[in-house]
């Protein structure tokens, strides 16, 4: 018995018996522990999180890259069969040198370049799409993310807050880059000069980057994205771009767009004189804005804004009684914020009526050219409003498909897992939201026309 124990020893000291080798136990153990690679660091764990902010941003920035070039390239390619016809040429001044046209589209640059005709007709109008999507696309990639709590796990990893948010930004401002290439690529293409061309792009790109560090701005604030997204629409939309209709409008209000980024790229004056100067001051703002936000992360928590909502206010239980009452809660503020917007605009439109249509009847020529452009009756207040209600469907489809991307965005967010798994349908859920939006869109309608 003790020779089978002092055997049993010796094999387990030599490691193996002779009979039945194996490798030793350390051996085993050092190919074990040196087998697995190494741990993903700041770095890798950086360019993974950019790869991810491009796409979920990428499917908007290619339709807004595509529009904006070609939108561009299609109005500047029409220059020629426009001014073909010397009365047509004039007529066309004629309407843009009046204050209410100015108003609305701006001051006039170089109406006989097609790049100035392009600028003039195309110019805010890009400028103003590829700000709106930068602003949502922000706010969908960082404070939304933090909002259903995915960050907080991400960043108990190597990643810090501003370097995350740093990575998102740097990626997100590639897109507006990417679009102001593309629009002087696309003027370029169609035969306009390319100094003047390069202006309009360096420009278009100026306003999205100000508008993605606005965005950011916005983001450090609030905590939610609702809230984030409405303040820099706002901002955008009733303060900066009303600020240079009312400078384009009134000559000795022309200071004002020094203080509006659609009125330092109207300053830029491109196919006129080139100017890079407000384009400059646009992109030190920018980066002053993008500066405020990184810093500004190290005074909040993840997850909540500098702005803090109260936690001893009462509560406010208002439209909770149904599903249909809860669509109709959910999108009360985001009518306030399209209601403030749309309702300013179609008053100024009203203000600026009587302006347009007496110039249209005290000139004939010119009301004929835009009877056969499509719009008849221009000469009276009534075929004038016709007309700018042809524009009322763009801001109102907007709305509505803001409000349905909400409701997929709260099921992809898994928010509405535990409600369709009661006794609630999901024909239901959406029918609630369709008329609570359909409500929203008679509203913004109504508000238009009394405006």
């Amino acid at each position: 018995m003790s020779s089978r124990v002092v055997g049993a020893r010796h094999r387990d000291a030599r490691g193996a018996s002779p009979r039945h080798p194996h490798p030793p136990a350390s051996s085993t153990v050092e190919t074990s522990t040196t087998a697995p690679g190494p741990r993903p660091g700041g770095a890798s764990a950086a360019r993974a999180l950019a790869v991810l902010a491009w796409r979920q941003v990428r499917t908007g920035a290619v339709l807004v890259l595509v529009v904006s070039a070609g939108v561009s390239a299609s109005i500047a390619s029409t220059h020629e069969r426009v001014f073909a016809d010397p009365a047509s040429a004039a007529g066309l001044q004629s309407i843009a040198a009046n204050p209410a046209i100015r108003t609305l589209f701006g001051a006039p640059v170089a109406l006989g370049d097609p790049g100035g005709f392009t600028v003039w007709r195309a110019g805010t109008v890009t400028a103003v799409l590829l700000s709106t999507w930068v602003v949502l696309a922000t706010t969908r990639t960082t404070r939304a993310q933090e909002e259903v709590g995915r960050w907080p796990l991400l960043l108990a990893g190597p990643l810090t807050a501003r370097t995350a948010s740093s990575w998102t930004l740097l990626t997100l401002a590639a897109v507006p880059i990417a679009c102001g290439a593309a629009v002087s690529a696309s003027l370029v293409a169609v035969g306009t000069r390319p100094a003047g061309a390069l202006v309009h792009g360096a420009g278009t790109a100026a306003v999205g980057l100000f508008s993605l560090a606005l965005a950011a701005c916005c983001a450090q604030l609030f905590g939610s994205r609702a809230g984030a997204t409405g303040a820099a629409v706002g901002v955008l939309g009733a303060g900066l771009l009303l600020l240079r209709m009312v400078a384009d409008g009134v000559e000795t209000l022309a200071w004002l767009r020094w203080f509006s980024p659609f009125g330092l790229l109207e300053l830029s004056r491109p196919f006129v004189r080139d100017r890079p100067a407000p384009l400059l001051v646009l992109l030190i703002v920018a980066v002053a804005l993008a500066a405020c936000a990184l810093l500004a992360l190290a005074h909040r928590d993840v997850g909540e804004g500098l702005l803090r909502q109260r936690s001893d206010r009462a509560a406010r239980l208002g439209l909770l009684g149904s599903v249909e009452a809860f669509a109709l809660r959910r999108g009360l503020r985001a009518l306030a914020g399209w209601s403030a917007g749309i309702g300013a605009y179609y008053l100024l439109l009203g203000l600026t009526a009587v302006s347009v249509t007496g110039f249209l009847a005290g000139d004939s020529g010119v009301a004929r050219m835009a009877e056969r452009a499509g719009f008849g009756a221009l000469e009276r207040v009534e075929g004038f409003s016709a007309a700018v209600f042809s524009l009322l469907a763009i801001p109102v489809g907007a709305f509505a498909a803001a409000r349905m991307a909400a409701l997929a965005a709260a099921e992809d967010e898994r928010r509405l897992v535990l409600l369709c798994a009661g006794p609630l349908g999901r024909l239901r859920l959406l029918g609630a939201e369709v008329a609570a939006t359909a409500a929203g869109v008679a509203v913004l309608s109504t508000l238009a026309g009394v405006a």
